[in-house]
């Protein structure tokens, strides 16, 4: 274990139940799509291995912005509909305060392009109401099935995150503190 020192790794809530499964043994499902990585090794030095981009998406979120994706040091905002984006490097610009997207064509491009996919799919398992294409449901009957058959909690497909403000830029990392405030 690594007492008294820090990890500068990101990683994002569900990160928690993939960590979860391999502490206590337990295979991950493998029903689902599981975007999240263990973040055992970084407690003992080791990188945190990761697949594909980490990914929020936050529909009660104030801000205009309320779907991110991270790659790398490089994060991408949007907004529900996918036609207003910003990417920012975070590892320059902890903040957001510049706009790479017209700096960096090539980069926003093929960030736009991973998120549109990784979007789509994410919405393709929610359930409707989620997508709002309908109202969450009213009754706790109701409500409780739809736990049992899509396995989420407050909304969110286990493997897929929105419970974080995106342009409040609260992140999840295991460097200093499970959540700190960069604003």
């Amino acid at each position: 274990m690594l007492a008294g020192k820090t990890r500068d790794q990101p990683v994002v809530g569900t990160d928690i139940f993939a960590t979860l499964c391999e502490i206590t043994g337990a295979p991950l499902p493998k029903d689902r799509v599981i975007d999240a990585v263990s973040f055992v090794p970084a407690f003992t030095g080791k990188a945190i291995e990761r697949k594909g981009p980490m990914y929020w998406r936050c529909a009660i979120a104030p801000e205009e912005f309320k779907i991110a994706m991270r790659q790398g040091d490089y994060t991408l905002l949007a907004n529900p509909a996918l036609t207003k984006f910003e990417m920012y490097n975070l590892k320059t610009d902890v903040q957001q305060k510049t706009d790479l997207a017209g700096k960096e064509p090539g980069r926003f491009d093929e960030m736009k392009k991973a998120l549109q996919k990784l979007n789509a799919e994410i919405e393709a398992e929610g359930p409707p109401w989620w997508k709002g294409k309908e109202a969450a449901p009213k009754k706790k009957k109701d409500a409780k099935k739809l736990d049992q058959l899509s396995w989420r909690e407050d909304g969110a497909t286990i493997g897929h995150v929105h419970t974080t403000s995106l342009r409040s830029n609260y992140t999840t990392d295991v460097a200093n503190r499970s959540t700190r405030a960069l604003r």
